[in-house]
């Protein structure tokens, strides 16, 4: 027998580990930010014979006194937007929301199915699948065994060397429908996420002008009839939905 509410309730859940998750992906990417700044700001007060990787500015937490050295790479190949630490934090989000998925809400749910019923299945979390397996295994390049089955996501092409990006982000959000306020109670108190939005005026005020990253069929209640219209909702890059 079918469990409707738990496996509501799964689903639910899911869309706040995915909104959690891309919290913790934010916090980094602002902290990246405030990094590269600082490290510009210092070079530019040192002069150019600074900017030659040079292990006097290693990047360490603040708290470890012993110095933690690469030589021959500057510090700012790394920190730039689409470098090696920013990557990391991309692929480090694929991979926990994909064993988010894998290992806790998709056996859930599969439980609350009931036997007899197969595991619940969203095109949209096989292609990130697809992705977190050449992110992984092929090194960062797409391959046509992966990347090239992608359904939704359609990001990479087979060769490609992977590089994300926020748009991607934005992307799978609204792709697996969870760009919409969602509470949920549980044992220890209700959870809630709230994609912050804003006025048209706003959006129109931007410059440059935000570009669309993001398009999905939704179905829409007619509000006075008991059909359903079809829309489309679009994502911008700087995150407005409408």
């Amino acid at each position: 027998m079918i469990d409707a509410d738990k496996l509501k309730e799964e689903l639910k859940m899911f869309g706040y580990d995915i909104a959690r998750t891309t919290l913790h992906l934010f916090a980094v990417l602002r902290g990246l930010e405030l990094v590269r700044n600082e490290q510009r700001s210092l070079y530019a007060q040192l002069g150019s014979a600074a900017h030659q990787g040079s292990p006097r500015f290693p990047l360490k937490p603040s708290a470890l006194d012993a110095e933690f050295l690469v030589l021959g790479h500057d510090p700012l190949d790394e920190l730039h937007p689409d470098g090696a630490i920013e990557q990391f934090a991309y692929q480090a989000w694929v991979v926990k929301i994909v064993s988010r998925w894998e290992h806790e809400r998709r056996p859930q749910s599969r439980a609350a199915l009931g036997p007899g019923v197969s595991s619940p299945e969203m095109d949209v979390m096989g292609d990130l699948r697809h992705i977190r397996n050449d992110l992984v295994h092929a090194h960062g390049r797409a391959t046509k065994d992966h990347c090239g089955k992608c359904k939704v996501l359609r990001w990479f092409e087979p060769e490609e060397q992977m590089t994300l990006r926020l748009a991607h982000v934005l992307d799978f959000i609204h792709q697996s429908g969870f760009l919409e306020p969602m509470s949920v109670a549980t044992s220890d108190g209700d959870r809630m996420f709230l994609w912050g939005g804003g006025t048209p005026d706003v959006l129109r005020g931007r410059r440059p002008v935000p570009k669309i990253v993001s398009l999905r069929t939704e179905p829409i209640p007619h509000h006075n009839t008991n059909e359903l219209w079809a829309g489309v909702s679009v994502v911008y890059d700087n995150g407005f939905k409408g």
